[in-house]
């Protein structure tokens, strides 16, 4: 368990032999190429093109992912909308009748696995898929088309409707020699204004329909029109601008048959569409393959360029030399291959190499930075911290139970591709944790167990009415995790100061002053609690003053001056943090605390509602409405906790653990050809 070590490669090779040795590399699964220091901005036009069209191409095919979705869902409710008008015998139009059944998602999806050799295969089959792609995106087109139209018809039926009672065709209503004729509406509220009009001059006017907006006809001499037409506009007359050769309602059925034409075209793009269902994993091959390509050209525009030759570089784990170098020299013997160990300067890519318990904790660390090459691994710690303390924190024994069933269940129907899917196993690791700790506390549903076998369990009760000093229990128990944890912190920086900076004054200054405080501390607090010999005061009080004069002595290293003298109160002062970073555990006992007190609450919630809903010495009613009340709770407990408890001791780790030993600023290695979405692909 710890950072693997790394080695620089190097290789000369002809220009020819490029895209053959990349490829080679991305079969071998274990090396990261590096951005040759040769160059500078250079790039290969012939890259930036097919780069160019494979982003087109990844954008197209992620459309087509998100538009076959689409379509599916739409295609589920149609055929649910079917069975409900069968169950109830209601006629269903030959256009509304769905001749292709979707298919069933599957509830888990575990990402599917391909070998390197049949991933490629896909090479061959490029123009064959994309022509697909291209139909599905005419379908799409064709889709918004006839929304388009479908809507532009809808709005010419909303607009005719009004005129639905007019029994004469649209475009008889035209001028004539000497008169002018109109057809439009008016507000029903507003009709007297036509009587009005009528008295004042010699004009037709005929309503039509019964509604609130009243289709009218109006005939009037030309000499009178603009006057006429004047007076309605102060009814809000609006005229029609529709000159159709029929009447309103003929028009209507009309647009209606064509909306109908419309929708069975819909429909039938629909189930053409639903066909391509069974293509989507070669579309998310083909996306996947596209990724490493994409990624092959990066790492070739990165490559030192002759006439007739590169040089490319990149690092592989140290224990891989071997499998290689074997690689390239089977790829093409006109090669030259030069590896060597890691030098100062360079930038290596970081990869730590961890058991099965440890590693899914690696994307707790990588949250807040990856370790440096010259870092010390921290996963192991932090597996053993935050595994402790997530388990504290929560406290129920039910509840860790359903964390593990939920984390360790989902991890194992899924089986996501090594690195992926952690999360779940930190889920179900922290349940496991919660479960032992749930034990210890007497926490069950918060719940009282005493009289049970599992009171022999129990430790101590963070909440216990009978003895109130329980709270002082676990408040003494999350600031002992934080003493532990953050002198494990110390005891690494020492290791780092003699293994890596090979710095032994920095030891005894930074480290040893810390521990020989803490010891005096702990030597005097026993005897004062405890009533020991004198002997463990006085080894107290030398510790803490060997310790103060280490840091006074030591403290103002490397400074000048006045610095020199002062440096060393400084990081005596300093002693301020680290006591307060160990009262930072106090959040332990906070969380513990609440995790507790709301399951309490909405037990005595469902208590009380049974009580209120029992009647005759019958509690069935208030059982059935607390049931739900119970579970609701409950979930919603389990679900802020751990999230707090997910937030809070990743804090703890950040903070008050790497704070004094951790530098981070670390990359981690991507080797070539491992960068797929969909698809894990196996070496």
């Amino acid at each position: 368990m710890a950072i693997v070590d790394m080695k620089k490669l190097t290789l000369v090779a002809y220009g020819k032999d490029k895209h053959a040795l990349l490829k080679t590399l991305e079969k071998t699964g274990v090396v990261e190429v590096q951005r040759s220091e040769l160059i500078e901005n250079t790039f290969n036009k012939e890259n930036l093109d097919r780069r160019d069209e494979i982003t087109s191409a990844t954008l197209r095919l992620q459309f087509v992912f998100d538009f076959l979705k689409t379509e599916s869902r739409t295609a589920v409710l149609i055929k649910k909308s079917e069975a409900k008008a069968e169950k109830h015998k209601t006629p269903i139009a030959p256009e509304d009748v769905l001749n292709v059944t979707p298919k069933k998602k599957k509830f888990i999806n575990p990402t599917p696995r391909i070998g390197f050799e049949k991933f490629y295969e896909i090479e061959g089959r490029e123009d064959e898929i994309m022509s697909k792609v291209s139909r599905l995106e005419e379908i799409s087109r064709r889709y918004a088309d006839i929304k388009a139209e479908t809507n532009k018809l809808c709005a010419t039926i909303d607009g005719l409707s009004v005129y639905s009672d007019v029994a004469v065709r649209m475009s008889a209503f035209c001028d004539t020699a000497h008169t002018s004729v109109v057809l439009g509406v008016i507000d029903s509220s507003k009709t007297s204004v036509l009587e009005k009009i009528r008295s004042e001059y010699p004009v037709y006017i005929e309503t039509m329909g019964g509604g609130k907006m009243l289709p009218v006809a109006v005939v009037a001499l030309k000499s009178d029109a603009d006057k006429v037409f004047e007076a309605l506009n102060v009814a809000d007359f609006v005229k029609t601008s529709y000159n159709f050769d029929v009447t309103a309602s003929e028009k209507i059925a009309e647009l209606e048959q064509d909306i109908k034409t419309l929708n069975r075209e819909k429909q039938s793009l629909l189930e053409e569409s639903l066909s391509f269902e069974d293509d989507i994993p070669d579309f998310k091959q083909l996306y996947d393959y596209y990724t490493v390509e994409n990624a092959r050209l990066v790492a070739s525009d990165g490559l030192a360029l002759t006439k007739t030759s590169f040089v490319l570089e990149g690092w592989f784990p140290k224990d891989e030399e071997e499998k290689v170098v074997g690689a390239i020299k089977n790829t093409t013997d006109a090669v030259v291959i030069e590896t060597r160990d890691p030098v100062a300067g360079d930038s290596v890519p970081t990869l730590t190499k961890n058991n099965k318990i440890v590693a899914p904790y690696e994307n707790i660390t990588n949250m807040y930075s990856p370790p440096s090459y010259r870092d010390v691994d921290p996963n192991p710690v932090v597996a053993f911290f935050y595994f402790i303390i997530f388990g504290i924190m929560m406290g129920d024994a039910v509840y860790g139970l359903i964390l593990m069933l939920g984390g360790f269940l989902g991890y194992f129907l899924l089986k996501p591709p090594p690195g992926k899917g952690r999360i779940l196993l930190i889920i179900g690791m922290g349940g496991l944790s919660t479960f032992i700790w749930g034990v210890v506390f007497g926490g069950w549903l918060a719940f009282d167990v005493s009289g049970t076998f599992l009171e022999k369990l129990i430790w101590f009760k963070p909440i216990d009415e009978t003895n109130p000093n329980t709270a002082l229990y676990m408040l003494g128990l999350s600031l002992a995790v934080g003493v532990v944890q953050i002198n494990v912190s110390l005891a690494m920086k020492g290791y780092l100061l003699v293994k890596r900076d090979k710095d032994v004054i920095g030891l005894f200054n930074e480290v040893i002053s810390w521990f020989s405080i803490l010891i005096g501390i702990i030597l005097l607090a026993l005897n004062m609690l405890l009533k020991l010999a004198d002997g463990f005061k006085i080894a107290g009080i030398v510790f803490m003053v060997v310790g103060v004069l280490l840091m006074l002595v030591l403290g103002g290293r490397g400074k000048k001056g006045i610095k020199k003298i002062f440096g060393g109160f400084s990081q005596l002062y300093g002693g301020v943090n680290f006591f307060s970073d160990i009262l930072s555990y106090s959040r332990l006992f906070g969380l513990g605390l609440s995790t507790a007190v709301i399951g309490m609450v909405v037990n005595e919630i469902c208590k009380v509602i049974i009580n209120i809903l029992t009647f005759n010495g019958i509690s069935v009613l208030g059982v059935i409405v607390a049931i739900p009340i119970f579970a609701v709770g409950h979930v919603f407990n389990i679900a802020i906790n751990t999230l707090g408890t997910y937030i809070h001791d990743a804090r703890l780790q950040f903070i008050e653990f790497f704070g004094r030993f951790f530098e981070g600023g670390g990359h981690v290695f991507k080797p070539l050809g491992s960068n797929t979405k969909y698809n894990y692909i196996e070496k």
